[in-house]
């Protein structure tokens, strides 16, 4: 049977395609506008000529950028700090979510828990206490203190808990009748059916990971174990890039490049990884978030 679409749904749909269509290109913009600064030259970029469009092009920012050995070494930084971290979250998250989506025949006083874990969410220690707690803990300086603390991300295992919570409890009964444990039930039904949730918590941590400047400028006082995005801050901050190459001799690439076309490099470089990331966990994301927010 063939539904005839009304005029007025006709002409909503157009609205709605191109009212969506302009805010995906607008959103786009901003990040069009870096590419082309950094692959403009300095005159373009310093007299504010570049739109969306490189002027003058070239890949001189790039360039500097590849030689710069701090770079690499904060890019594997962060490559450890997101694989490892990840890992370490998605398997916390599994092993907290699971018990507290039990009943309170099951797990006794889960309510008390399920609160306990919501409470930190309300309220932290401060700063100050953190840092004292990191320092006398020993993690002060160390690789580990850039994930430890906050390994237990209470909002993923809020997901979590209604994800599971909405499976049929049947599955669960039967797995427990075959003679198989918790564990068992999390590799077996738990895991292959809450594959949405987890890809979507998977990219929470891996944006959160990646993103994230604050601790190592504060725990790691050496700047070379710094991951890249605390490094990019301090490089921005600093904006001596072309005194660095005047001092160097290197004027014909001087005269090239602008910090801010250095700057904006990158910008790009650190942004690449999670650009090429999403899309392939943006077929779970929607569904991912919107089952495990449904059932409290």
């Amino acid at each position: 049977m063939v539904i005839k679409k009304s005029l007025s749904y006709k002409i909503f749909q157009c609205f709605n395609v191109t009212f969506l269509g302009i805010l995906g290109i607008t959103t786009l913009l901003p990040i069009i506008h870096i590419i082309a600064i950094s692959l403009s030259n300095n005159a373009a970029v310093t007299a504010n000529a570049v739109g969306i469009w490189p002027k003058g092009f070239n890949t001189a920012s790039y360039a500097y950028l590849m030689r710069d050995i701090r770079f690499f070494k904060a890019t594997s930084i962060s490559i450890q700090r997101v694989l490892i971290g990840t890992l370490l979250n998605l398997t916390l998250i599994l092993l907290t979510a699971y018990p507290l989506a039990q009943s309170d025949r099951d797990l006794r006083g889960r309510k008390l828990i399920a609160w306990y874990f919501v409470f930190t969410t309300l309220f932290s220690g401060g700063l100050i206490p953190t840092y004292l707690l990191i320092r006398d803990i020993g993690l002060m300086n160390k690789f580990a203190v850039l994930i430890l603390p906050g390994a237990v991300p209470v909002f993923s295992v809020i997901m979590l808990m209604n994800y599971i919570k909405g499976l049929p409890k049947e599955l669960f009964e039967a797995c427990r009748i075959d003679g198989a444990g918790h564990l068992t039930c999390v590799s077996k039904i738990v895991v292959p059916l809450a594959t949405p949730s987890l890809a979507t918590l998977a990219l929470f941590a891996i944006v959160g990971h990646w993103n994230e400047w604050f601790s190592a400028t504060i725990y790691i006082n050496d700047s070379a174990d710094w991951p890249l995005q605390s490094l990019l801050r301090s490089l921005i901050a600093q904006s001596n890039n072309i005194s660095r190459l005047i001092e160097a001799g290197n004027f014909e690439e001087a005269l090239l490049l602008s910090d801010r076309s250095i700057r904006t490099a990158q910008i790009v470089y650190t942004t690449l990884p999670i650009l090429v990331t999403y899309p392939f966990l943006q077929k779970f994301f929607v569904k991912g978030i919107v089952v495990g927010s449904v059932k409290g």
